[in-house]
């Protein structure tokens, strides 16, 4: 998947507009679900340097959400609930993030 579809899916599946998702909003929800794109962006194989220019970020906030993704994945049931919903719709994504 690009970076453009990867970002459409997490958009649509977490209830925010891409314009939220690409803008410098901060709220949970919206910084959630960008932090999920840019989490399975890197998964796919781009590098955090990559992942920062498609998000207009620094490669550092794009660390910073991989990190904290994966963490949440092991202990938060919601945000791990989430992650599998959007897995089970969208197959390749779970097979790059298990990679990741």
């Amino acid at each position: 998947m690009t970076v453009g579809q990867i970002k459409k899916v997490v958009a649509e599946n977490m209830g925010v507009t891409l314009q939220q998702l690409n803008s410098r909003c901060r709220l949970r929800k919206i910084a959630l679900a960008r932090q999920i794109a840019m989490f399975y962006s890197y998964c796919s194989g781009l590098t955090r340097m990559e992942v920062g220019k498609k998000f207009d970020r620094d490669h550092t906030n794009v660390t910073h959400a991989v990190r904290r993704i994966k963490e949440w994945r092991e202990c938060d049931p919601e945000v791990r609930a989430m992650l599998e919903g959007i897995e089970d719709e969208y197959p390749a994504l779970r097979k790059n993030a298990v990679i990741c």
